[in-house]
């Protein structure tokens, strides 16, 4: 996936009965944008941060479009398994570490790592599993 982090832009588009999320060069099918119960603070730098309820774990959680960027998403994203159960992704399993070099780009290429996968979404705990969620690259081009 060739996503720049500090530059996505998001988009739900309805379809039928599903929802797909576009994330820059990423589609995520099955997304759902449930209401997080967040509150926002003004940055003096940048974007307001949003501030997001925790887990009993300590990690926050809720909808990514509370988030003006990336950065700001929580750590565990609501999302809809393949399956139909409500449930969260985690950031840093839909937002992998991005290559930082041209020869780690061409070896995650060449793994397969950029192609479509499967993450696990998880219940509020962060750690029971109750589903799957497909990442399918997109075409950049938005919805």
């Amino acid at each position: 996936m060739s996503i720049n982090s500090k530059h996505r832009k998001a988009a739900l588009v309805a379809t039928g009965a599903s929802v797909v999320l576009v994330l820059g060069g990423a589609v995520g099918v099955g997304y759902a944008a449930a209401t997080s119960g967040s509150s926002v603070t003004q940055a003096a730098d940048g974007p307001a941060a949003p501030v997001f309820p925790r887990n009993d774990a300590g990690l926050t959680y809720g909808s990514e479009l509370d988030a003006q960027t990336p950065d700001q998403a929580p750590d565990l994203i609501a999302a809809i398994a393949t399956n139909g159960r409500e449930g969260y992704v985690r950031r840093a399993d839909l937002y992998p570490q991005l290559p930082t070099s041209p020869e780690e780009a061409l070896k995650a290429q060449e793994a397969g790592e950029t192609g479509a996968r499967t993450i696990a979404v998880y219940a509020l705990d962060g750690t029971t599993v109750v589903g799957d969620f497909e990442v399918t690259p997109g075409n950049g081009k938005g919805p």
